[in-house]
């Protein structure tokens, strides 16, 4: 059973993921490159206060993909593909669509961890049969399945929340602040 949800698992990964390539170099889809682009300028101005008159969304895609952001840039240098940070910088201004990859797969590996939560929750509550209807149904849902396939920060914000939702819930029914997903 543990290897089938594993199947299950990198399944939906691969559902999720294999729109991240979808209508690069161009964007179709609304507010990722406002993400990308405050992505971007939280790593310009060296700060993680993302206060931009540009932003109008909450700013947790920005803070999940600047790092990694910063770390294409420096294997960039590292690699000998860019000379300077400079020439990172123009090759991102002429190429950004090809960094809603990156806001994409964060997406779908956000979606994955939400149906292993919500597997986790409800086959601890109620068995094994309901942990994998609640898994299918979250990961089959339309809108879910929208969510984690395009980079905004409305799934990894959904996500978070039903983290928090099963800790509280775990902290009330054994008090133990002390558990993992493995339990």
């Amino acid at each position: 059973s543990k290897k089938l949800f594993y199947f299950f698992c990198v399944l939906i990964f691969f559902v999720y993921s294999v729109g991240a390539w979808y209508g690069l170099p161009q964007s179709f889809v609304g507010d990722e490159l406002v993400f990308l682009a405050s992505g971007f300028s939280l790593l310009a101005e060296k700060t993680v206060q993302a206060n931009f008159q540009f932003f109008y969304l909450p700013p947790l895609m920005a803070y999940l993909v600047a790092p990694i952001y910063g770390l294409i840039g420096l294997i960039g240098l590292a690699g000998g593909w860019f000379a300077s940070f400079e020439e990172y910088k123009n090759y991102v201004l002429l190429f950004r669509e090809s960094f809603l990859v990156v806001n994409r797969l964060i997406s779908a590996l956000f979606g994955v961890v939400g149906v292993i939560f919500i597997y986790k929750w409800a086959k601890r509550m109620w068995g094994e049969r309901a942990g994998w209807l609640s898994a299918f149904f979250l990961a089959s849902n339309f809108l879910y399945l929208h969510e984690a396939q395009v980079g905004r920060f409305w799934l990894p914000a959904t996500v978070l929340i039903l983290i928090g939702l099963y800790s509280l819930w775990r902290n009330a029914e054994g008090g133990s602040r002390w558990w993992t997903i493995a339990t």
